[in-house]
C-alpha cells in the first residue's frame, strides 16, 4: 500500500518518473535475472508496466558517470 499511496499523494512527479525507464546500476545489477525480476515485481506492485534497464557493465557505470560529471566541472 506505500507506493500506491506515495503516487496518489505526488501524481504528477510519479508520472513523470515512472514515464522513462528506471537504472539499475552496481554490483547488485550484476546479479543475472535481477533487473527483470526487479522490472517484474515493481511492474506489479504499481499495477502497471514499468522499464528496468542496467548497463553492460553495472559495477562500475555510478562511478565512470561521476568522472564524467567531475571533468565537466573542472
Amino acid at each position: 500500500e506505500f507506493l500506491p499511496g506515495l503516487a496518489n499523494d505526488h501524481m504528477k512527479p510519479y508520472q513523470l518518473a515512472l514515464g522513462r525507464p528506471i537504472a539499475v546500476t552496481g554490483g547488485m545489477a550484476c546479479i543475472p535475472g535481477l533487473t527483470e525480476e526487479f522490472e517484474a515485481r515493481l511492474s506489479d506492485a504499481l499495477d502497471r508496466d514499468i522499464e528496468v534497464v542496467s548497463p553492460d557493465d553495472p559495477a562500475t557505470a555510478a562511478a565512470e558517470g561521476a568522472a564524467r560529471i567531475a571533468e565537466r566541472l573542472i
